[in-house]
């Protein structure tokens, strides 16, 4: 399927996903809520979006072993993550990977190496985060989706680890299966296949190198502050909103957005699928469905204004600080 098809499916995806969450509820509600927000709770949210930046930004500059200076690092994060909150399909990812090369201090292999161990680590806190919050709203979930919560997230982790075991130190069990199969078919012949086993081999040995420095234990213990600072940032704007949810309930339905976000679905700006995630996560909780469907359009605009006021000023310090040179 071409690009441009897939993205159209995505805004149409998204499209019908926004009309059929509208159409029961009334559109002035929505307008009410926002109006009403409390700027207390928005001030301190925003405070708090900033020291997730701030987190984001010295766990990258960790990643990329000090090469880069902090305020650049910072720069291109408030970028990156304005552009996965507004662009289609996750390809705002790939932005991160196009920032840090025009910096010109990391090599590909390091480059590529850094978000990918950062997404590891962010899905095995997310993972960990939603155990944690089961324990705290377990009696609100019918036994049976807790129990179908816990076999899926159960499998995730499990698989992370497994995975994690054999990159650190089993390395040769996924290249060997992968260079027989590629030696031994018409992928042997294809000129970009040379190119994919040269840059995997690079992030293989860039991931071995962050293995020598020990530094595994801070990139865990900086994800999951990262992620408490995303679930409290939420937390604080429902509080703004007027919702009354629990830090640990506000943990358990955000995930679902979290998740729905990962998913190759994703339209625009994430509006449809994000609402989605959060309204299957407060029915799920026992919310009405009218509720759901408006706290989540609410907290969805309020996200991405303040995801927008971070990308702004990454914009402009970034290209007029450094014109993308050191």
């Amino acid at each position: 399927m071409a690009k441009y098809q897939k993205i159209i499916i995505s805004i149409l995806l998204a499209v019908i996903l926004v009309i059929l969450l509208l159409i029961p509820i009334n559109i002035n509600d929505l307008v009410r809520v926002i109006k009403k927000i409390d700027f207390t709770w928005l001030v301190l949210a925003f405070l708090s979006y900033i020291l997730l930046y701030i987190f984001r930004a010295l766990r990258f500059k960790l990643l990329l072993d000090n090469k880069i200076k902090s305020w650049r690092i910072f720069d291109i994060v408030c970028l990156h993550n304005l552009l996965i909150n507004i662009l289609p399909l996750r390809s705002g990812e790939l932005s991160y990977l196009y920032l840090i090369k025009k910096t010109g201090q990391i090599k590909t292999g390091q480059n590529i190496s850094s978000l990918i161990v950062a997404r590891f680590f962010d899905f095995l806190a997310i993972i960990i985060l939603i155990f944690i919050s089961l324990c705290f709203v377990c009696q609100s979930i019918s036994q049976r989706i807790l129990i179908n919560i816990l076999l899926v997230g159960l499998f995730i982790f499990l698989f992370l680890i497994i995975l994690s075991f054999l990159v650190l130190f089993k390395t040769a069990m996924i290249k060997k299966p992968a260079d027989y199969l590629i030696e031994r078919t018409f992928l042997k012949k294809l000129k970009i296949m040379k190119f994919i086993r040269q840059k995997t081999d690079e992030v293989l040995e860039a991931i071995q190198a962050l293995k020598s420095k020990k530094i595994f234990s801070f990139l865990f213990l900086g994800s999951l502050s990262i992620w408490l600072l995303f679930y409290l940032v939420d937390f604080l704007l429902l509080k703004g909103l007027g919702l009354n949810m629990g830090f640990w309930s506000v943990v358990f339905a955000t995930s679902f957005v979290i998740l729905m976000a990962i998913s190759p679905i994703q339209g625009i700006a994430g509006f449809g699928t994000a609402e989605t995630g959060w309204v299957i996560g407060l029915v799920i909780l026992g919310f009405p469905k009218e509720t759901a469907i408006v706290s989540g359009f609410a907290l969805h605009l309020l996200g991405l204004f303040l995801a927008i006021i971070m990308g702004m000023w990454g914009i402009k310090f970034f290209y007029e600080k450094s014109n993308l040179k050191n």
